[in-house]
C-alpha cells in the first residue's frame, strides 16, 4: 500500500534468495529486521543482541508461542511450517503467524524519544476449546560494539552481569567497564501479559540449557516445556529468555495495551511521518531506500555478481586509506560518466540523508568516469549538486562523501572499491529503482529455483552433455 509519505510493504511468500528488510529508529536507537524476522537492535553503536551475517544460525530477538495441548509451536523466526506474513512500515514492523487454531500478531516499534523498543503481541484463539499457551522471548545479549563481539565473543560474554528486579519483574543486564573512561551500560527486559496467567514469570540465562547443545532449531526448553531455572550467576554463553504461561478462551484475543504504550505507538508514527515530510520523501521512494538499506545492513546475496567480475587476487583495505576512506563502514559506490545522468546523484544524496536519519553509518564514494577533458563537466556538476544539497560539510570525513576521478586512480584501487562496496549504482542505468531491479533480475536469473513447472524449460536450456551430470548429482526440485 503506497501512501503520499508512508508505505506498507507486506510479504506472504518469502523468497530467501533476496534480502528484504526494514530499519526503524529514533535519535539514538535502531531496530533492523529482515523478512525472516532476523536482525538486531542497537543503542548508538552499542548492540543489544548478537548479530553477525556470517554465523551459521539465525540471530535476532525472537518469540515462540507453544500450544501445550497440541504441542505445535509458532515462532517469529521464519518457518515454512507456519502461515507467515510480515509487513514493513517506516515506523513499525508487523509479523503475523498462524498455526492450527492459534494466531499471533507482533508489532515492533522504537519509542519516539527514549532508547526503548516495544514488541506488542496479540494472541488469538481461533478454535472452540480453551488453550494453555507458553509465550517465550529470547535473544543473545551483547551490550557492546560489534567489533568487540566479532573479535572475541566468548571473552566479550564474560563482562555481562545479570540481576533480577523483583519489584518490576525485569531481568537486568549490566556490562562491566573494561576501562575507567567507559560508561556502564544497562539493559532491562520485561515480558508483561494481560491474559489469565498460569504461574509466575520464568527466566533463563544459560544458553546451553535453553537452546540445547548443537541445536539450531526451536530451543529445547521450549520444545519440551522445561521449567526455566530462574537462577542468576556467571555463564560463559549468556541468553535472555523470559516465559509466561497464559490461558486463552475459545475465540478470545489477549493483549495488554496500557495508555503509555498506546501513546508510544502513535508518537512513533507521527515522528516518522514528520521526518518524511521534512526530507520530502514519498512512499514509493521509501520502498527503494529500504531495499538499499537492506543490502547495507544485511548480507547482500547479489554481491557475488560483483565478485565474479573481479580478478581473483588479494585486496587490502589499507589501499583505500590514501583516499581518506577507512573501509570500516558500508560503502555505496556511485559511478557517473555523463553529465546528463547526474540527476541520479540528487536521488542518491536524498537517500543518503534518509540513511543518516535512520542512524546507519555508511560512506558514499562518487567515481567520476568522464573521459579526461579540459571542461570536466561531470566533476563540476557533482560539486554543484553536493553544494546545492548543503552536504559539503560531509566531504572527506568518516561516514561522509568522497569524490574520486577514474583517470586519477589506479585500476587496482577501482577494483578494491568495487570489492568492498555493499552496492554499486551506475547512474547510466537510471535511478535507484532501475539499478536495484537490474541487479536483482540478473541475480535471480542465475539463482533459479527449480520447480516442477519450470524444470522442463530449464533442462531445455542445458546442453545435452550436461544433463547426465545433473542426474548424477540427483537434482532436487520443489512441488
Amino acid at each position: 500500500k503506497d501512501y503520499e509519505a508512508y508505505i506498507e510493504e507486506t510479504y506472504t511468500k518469502i523468497d530467501e534468495r533476496l534480502i528484504r528488510g526494514n530499519i526503524i529508529s529514533n535519535e539514538n536507537y535502531v531496530i533492523a529486521m529482515n523478512q525472516k524476522g532476523e536482525g538486531f537492535s542497537k543503542y548508538n553503536n552499542i548492540y543489544i543482541n548478537r548479530f553477525k551475517n556470517t554465523d551459521d544460525y539465525p540471530q535476532g530477538i525472537f518469540f515462540t508461542i507453544k500450544n501445550i495441548k497440541s504441542k505445535s509451536i509458532l515462532s517469529t523466526r521464519y518457518n515454512k511450517e507456519n502461515q507467515y506474513k510480515i509487513t514493513f512500515m517506516p515506523d513499525k514492523i508487523e509479523q503475523e503467524i498462524t498455526r492450527e487454531n492459534i494466531k499471533a500478531k507482533t508489532e515492533v516499534i522504537v519509542t519516539a524519544k527514549e532508547p526503548v523498543e516495544i514488541r506488542k503481541m496479540t494472541l488469538e484463539n481461533l478454535g472452540n476449546d480453551e488453550e494453555i499457551i507458553e509465550v517465550t522471548s529470547y535473544f543473545e545479549p551483547v551490550l557492546s560494539r560489534k567489533e568487540q563481539d566479532y573479535a572475541h565473543p566468548v571473552f566479550n560474554n564474560l563482562f555481562l552481569i545479570y540481576m533480577y528486579d523483583e519489584e518490576t519483574n525485569s531481568l537486568i543486564i549490566k556490562r562491566k567497564k573494561r576501562e575507567a573512561s567507559d560508561k556502564e551500560m544497562y539493559l532491562a527486559v520485561n515480558l508483561i501479559s494481560s491474559g489469565e496467567a498460569v504461574g509466575e514469570l520464568e527466566y533463563e540465562i544459560d544458553k546451553e540449557k535453553f537452546v540445547g547443545r548443537g541445536n539450531l532449531g526451536i530451543p529445547q526448553m521450549v520444545k519440551n516445556s522445561n521449567p526455566f531455572s530462574k537462577k542468576i550467576g556467571l555463564v560463559t554463553e549468556p541468553i535472555v529468555a523470559l516465559k509466561r504461561t497464559i490461558k486463552l478462551k475459545p475465540n478470545e484475543k489477549k493483549y495488554k495495551i496500557s495508555e503509555n504504550i498506546e501513546k508510544a505507538f502513535a508518537l512513533s508514527k507521527a515522528q516518522t511521518e514528520a521526518n518524511s515530510r521534512y526530507l520530502r520523501i514519498k512512499g514509493k521512494e521509501l520502498k527503494e531506500y529500504e531495499k538499499v538499506l537492506s543490502y547495507i545492513v544485511f548480507k547482500n546475496p547479489a554481491k557475488k555478481l560483483i565478485l565474479e567480475k573481479l580478478p581473483k587476487r588479494n585486496y587490502s583495505q589499507s589501499d583505500l586509506w590514501k583516499y581518506g576512506i577507512s573501509g570500516d563502514l558500508p560503502l555505496i559506490l556511485v559511478k557517473v560518466k555523463d553529465v546528463n545522468d547526474a540527476y541520479v546523484l540528487k536521488e542518491i544524496l536524498k537517500m543518503y540523508e534518509f540513511i543518516r536519519l535512520k542512524k546507519i553509518d555508511v560512506e558514499i564514494v562518487i567515481l567520476d568516469e568522464e573521459k579526461h577533458s579540459y571542461e570536466n563537466y561531470v566533476r563540476e556538476e557533482i560539486e554543484n549538486i553536493i553544494l546545492n544539497e548543503h552536504m559539503s560539510y560531509l566531504k572527506n570525513i568518516k561516514g561522509g562523501i568522497f569524490e574520486l576521478n577514474k583517470s586519477e586512480i589506479e585500476k587496482r584501487d577501482r577494483e578494491i572499491l568495487e570489492f568492498v562496496s555493499s552496492i554499486i549504482i551506475d547512474t547510466s542505468k537510471g535511478g535507484i529503482k532501475n539499478v536495484i531491479q537490474e541487479i536483482e533480475e540478473e541475480y535471480l536469473e542465475k539463482e533459479k529455483v527449480v520447480t516442477s513447472e519450470n524444470l522442463p524449460a530449464i533442462i531445455e536450456e542445458i546442453k545435452t552433455e550436461d544433463i547426465d551430470i545433473l542426474k548424477q548429482e540427483d537434482l532436487k526440485y520443489e512441488n
